[in-house]
């Protein structure tokens, strides 16, 4: 495990050989990918294929004389795996970067305050913002006297009542004689105007600006730096007017999955799941996914807690959703679950994967037709998962990196 964790592998998803396709769809998912045991397998596979690599995962295509690696995704090898590996720079520690001490050391003065909303699993929005200041703190308190960010909530600025916050995240509100103009207010794209009154402004774009809520792309302010979630969601920005950083940081909360186990009798039944009502697409703009039908009767996920939805995804044959941008599309993966995103009108995959991310390339697909694909690359789940959580920490420090460079002429 230990192996496995230090090392950084980038894993690049292919679409399999015309010849394991057919198989593929009618083949059975190994159960062995269903249950926390053949994840902790597939891990120990990957952990003492790679031991002898300290700083890093071999590159096959770098070293052609290497016999070929198996498949990491428990498919037999044939012309062409469906999941290769290839090199990545080491992370240099552990997911949760705790332990080791921040590779830059930030300005004493400096500080981030993220507008958030209360807490909540039913919210992807609210669990990365909190999330986004969790990882500030933890991985930059060996080097600072002081918290490197607070949370504030732009809805409640006269603290009427308690902030909703995670208890296992250090997240400390923004105290009152902390005047947050002296820092850097980061804000969701949802979020219209400068309610903090700072100067200096991050702005973290999770979804379509404009789209679901706040101003389109155009009406920006240059002088924000603008953090993108995704590639696609910052599509509509014009780099000659914007500065753009990379940040995506999300809680995969691995503990959740230790114990999944279908029921004896096997998964049966479908869930189904409807969130978001638009997508947008760089050459159709903003499109309706509100009346999306489903292939089969709606079953809705009951959207509690999340070990509630792992529960029933575990139980589940089938995921389906009309959401395209949902990460419960991956939630439900990482359980073992079939996953299945209803394909947008116009939007190909390859526009769609460039809008929500890398981690569902593999066990989760787009529309009915894609479905072999998913059940082929379903093991390549929780490996890409943990590469994805391990890279997490050089993405905020080059975040913070870029936001004291690009502040430089204003205080930094």
């Amino acid at each position: 495990m230990r192996a496995l964790i230090t090392a950084t592998v980038a894993l690049l998803c292919l679409t399999p050989a015309s010849g394991d396709t057919a198989a593929a769809a009618t083949a059975p998912v190994s159960a062995s990918t269903d249950t926390a045991a053949g994840y902790r397998r597939l891990t120990r596979q990957h952990a003492a294929r790679y031991a002898h690599a300290p700083t890093g995962w071999t590159n096959h295509a770098a070293h052609p004389t290497e016999p070929p690696a198996p498949s990491p995704c428990g498919v037999a090898a044939a012309s062409e795996p469906p999941c290769v590996l290839a090199n990545a720079a080491p992370s240099g520690g552990d997911a949760r970067g705790v332990g080791h001490p921040p590779p830059f050391d930030p300005p004493d003065d400096l500080f981030f305050v993220v507008a958030v909303p209360d807490y909540s699993e039913h919210c992807g929005g609210c669990m990365v913002l909190h999330r986004l200041c969790d990882r500030l703190n933890v991985m930059y308190d060996a080097v600072r006297a002081t918290p490197l960010c607070y949370v504030e909530s732009v809805l409640d600025l006269g603290h009427t009542r308690p902030l909703g916050l995670n208890p296992g995240y250090k997240t400390p509100v923004l105290p009152a004689w902390m005047n947050a103009s002296a820092g850097i207010a980061l804000y969701p794209e949802t979020v219209t105007g400068n309610p903090l009154n700072a100067g200096r402004i991050v702005s973290w774009i999770l979804y379509f600006p404009g789209v679901n809520g706040g101003p389109p792309a155009a009406e920006y302010d240059p002088r924000r730096l603008i953090a993108c979630f995704s590639p696609g969601f910052c599509a509509d920005f014009n780099a000659s007017n914007h500065a753009t950083v990379p940040l995506r940081v999300l809680d995969y909360e691995f503990e959740h999955y230790l114990n999944v186990q279908p029921p004896p009798a096997g998964r049966a039944g479908v869930l189904t799941f409807r969130r978001k009502p638009h997508f947008s697409s760089p050459t159709l703009g903003r499109i309706s996914v509100a009346d999306t039908v489903f292939p089969v009767p709606e079953t809705p996920l009951q959207d509690e807690d999340k070990r509630s939805r792992i529960e029933q995804y575990a139980r589940a044959g089938r995921f389906y959703t009309a959401d395209p941008a949902t990460f419960r599309s991956v939630e439900a993966a990482m359980a073992g679950t079939l996953s299945v995103v209803m394909p947008v009108p116009g939007v190909t995959k390859a526009e769609w994967l460039a809008s929500v991310g890398d981690e569902f390339k593999v066990g989760v697909a787009y529309g009915e037709d894609d479905i072999p694909h998913a059940q082929a690359t379903l093991p390549c789940v929780m490996p890409l998962i943990r590469h994805k959580a391990i890279q997490e920490r050089d993405i905020v420090d080059r975040f913070v990196r870029r936001a004291v460079s690009f502040f430089a002429g204003q205080g930094w």
